[in-house]
């Protein structure tokens, strides 16, 4: 192409007088023409594909946000969410733990003013502490079957316990554990409006073991059946005594010795009670795990906490 150019320029007559030049020249002409036409066609569909890309990818436009209304402006307010609404156990301005979802029903009969005692079961007192939550060390405690007045809305919090602001004998202004999940340890008084306590029973037989008897009399019969105790129950933990060791059984009273448990061991109460040689007997898991005798075990408070011993 350049060879029939610098032809042409040196002499144009002799080119264009010559037939095959001028096929060369036209055929060239129509070549170049061609080479730009598709060029210019794959420029306009690289166009297009980057242009559909670029929509494919582009980000989705944000709602626009909703305008507020002006506090003058006689509109209907939107309501708010469920998600957002604020959970009525929780105290204005008071800083409290992570509240759950929901709360046990009994929470509903913990209203401010009303009088309550503590429940006789599990039979140990409650810890009072300086707020809600255990992470505050106890400062004192309610006696089983004690008078509370409650001072505030309940707080449910996220590990199950339910906290409640008293007034007690322990102090005016404390904080309780009206709760766990689904058990209750505050009743609300018969009457509400009056302070009221529930004596605490005293219907347990002597847990001496008397080894006169052979636990096979009809006397130690009608003690089974009639065997009851105010100082543990079923299900609950329970701390040895700091100065014994607890000896465990096969059975209660006439059984082979399987071991003993340590002072300030926490075992749990698994079976029981059973009245045999004159004692309460419980099957206790820790351990070791057989029959013991409840005078040297005292029920860990309702809160689970052992530790230190406290004298009853």
């Amino acid at each position: 192409m350049l060879k029939l150019l610098s032809e042409f320029l040196r002499s144009p007559r002799d080119f264009i007088r010559d037939e095959y030049r001028q096929r060369i020249a036209i055929n060239s002409i129509f070549s170049l023409l061609l080479v730009c036409v598709l060029l210019s066609m794959v420029r306009i569909t690289v166009r297009r594909i980057n242009a559909a890309q670029d929509l494919d990818i582009s980000p989705t436009p944000a709602a626009p946000a909703s305008i507020q209304t002006k506090w003058w402006v006689g509109h209907e307010p939107s309501k708010t969410p469920p998600s957002v609404i604020p959970s009525p156990q929780t105290p204005i301005g008071t800083k409290t733990p992570a509240l759950s979802v929901k709360c046990p029903a009994y929470v509903s009969d913990f209203k401010p003013g009303i009088f309550g005692y503590i429940s006789p079961f599990p039979p140990y007192e409650n810890l009072v502490r300086p707020g809600a939550g255990k992470n505050y060390a106890p400062v004192g405690f309610i006696e089983i079957g004690g008078w509370v007045k409650i001072l505030g809305e309940a707080i449910c919090a996220d590990d199950g316990y339910v906290w409640l602001n008293v007034q007690s004998a322990a102090g005016s202004s404390t904080w309780t554990a009206g709760g766990h999940k689904l058990a209750q340890w505050v009743i609300p008084c018969p009457n509400p409006n009056q302070k009221c306590s529930k004596n605490k029973s005293t219907g347990s037989i002597s847990a001496t073991p008397n080894p006169k008897t052979n636990g096979n009399s009809d006397n130690d019969s009608n003690n089974l059946k009639q065997c009851v105790s105010d100082k543990l129950a079923l299900g609950l933990d329970a701390q040895v005594s700091p100065n014994d060791l607890l000896v465990v059984r096969s059975e209660p009273f006439t059984g082979s010795i399987l071991g003993r448990i340590a002072p300030l061991a926490v075992i749990n109460i698994i079976d029981g009670p059973k009245c045999a040689g004159g004692a309460v007997w419980w099957k206790v898991s820790g351990p070791q795990t057989g029959w013991a005798v409840e005078n040297n075990l005292r029920a860990c408070p309702k809160e689970g906490d052992c530790d230190p011993w406290r004298d009853e």
